[in-house]
């Protein structure tokens, strides 16, 4: 073996002492830190030991701990997913459906969430008390409109609706309302988007809703095109959205 030869080998297993005691120093990270924007607190994000672990171990990282998130109650998930780097990446996706498939797959806590027995129970709770006037911010510094956002496009997700009675999808649709109302009565028709998502998503899973939506002539291209991006595209939609909303719930009493 040639010197040249050594010395290529020497250099190569110092790299990977110096990785390997790169990547423990981060396996002790808790996992709030990556999520709620404040892992440059405790991590050199330019380091060489940082920009060489690989994703599958930064991927970790971002796991709640097993025995951690069985103590977790279903309200503090739900904030954590309201805070969550994956769920917040929903602008990322042209497909709202490959979005929640994305969030569902990278993050532990949101399969915890949506397999919690009273998961819909709080999450109208939950929903109910967020207030678009207010100046709420999260752990996370997400503020309260775009935890409204991210609550709503949780709340229109099939595996949430799916599991919902019909008395709770009429709670739903009525916080929704109220909740749409409000925004739109401040001129933040932007932030209707998910609102609307989520409303459609209840009327198209119910037979009373289904017969609002055709009542008030809502057109298919466009519920379409909402259902498949989270995007209302046709801001006449949205008052029709809501009046259809209306129908249903005075239908279904």
């Amino acid at each position: 073996m040639t010197v040249k030869n050594i010395i290529l080998i020497f250099i190569l297993l110092s790299n990977l002492c110096l990785f390997g005691q790169g990547g423990k120093s981060y396996q002790d990270l808790n996992w709030r830190k990556r999520h709620w924007l404040s892992f440059s607190d405790s991590v050199d994000v330019q380091s060489e030991e940082w920009k060489n672990l690989p994703v599958k171990v930064i991927h970790q990282l971002m796991q709640i701990p097993d025995d951690e998130m069985m103590t977790m109650s279903t309200n503090d998930l739900i904030q954590t997913y309201t805070d969550c780097y994956y769920t917040r990446r929903f602008y990322l996706y042209n497909e709202i459906k490959t979005y929640y498939a994305m969030v569902y797959r990278n993050f532990n806590g949101a399969r915890e969430l949506l397999n919690r027995k009273d998961v819909v129970e709080q999450t109208i709770s939950y929903y109910s008390k967020l207030d678009p006037t207010g100046e709420t911010v999260s752990p996370a510094g997400i503020s309260v409109l775009h935890q409204i956002q991210f609550m709503e496009y949780l709340i229109g997700n099939p595996m949430l609706i799916d599991i919902c009675t019909p008395e709770q999808l009429r709670s739903l649709a009525t916080a929704l309302l109220e909740k749409s109302q409000l925004i739109l009565t401040l001129g933040l028709d932007w932030y209707a988007n998910s609102n609307i998502y989520a409303i459609s998503q209840i009327l198209i899973n119910t037979g009373d809703g289904e017969t609002a939506m055709r009542q008030n002539q809502v057109a298919d291209r466009d519920v379409v095109l909402l259902r498949n991006t989270g995007i209302v595209f046709n801001t006449e939609l949205i008052n029709t959205i809501n009046d259809a909303a209306t129908d249903y719930l005075n239908n279904s009493n």
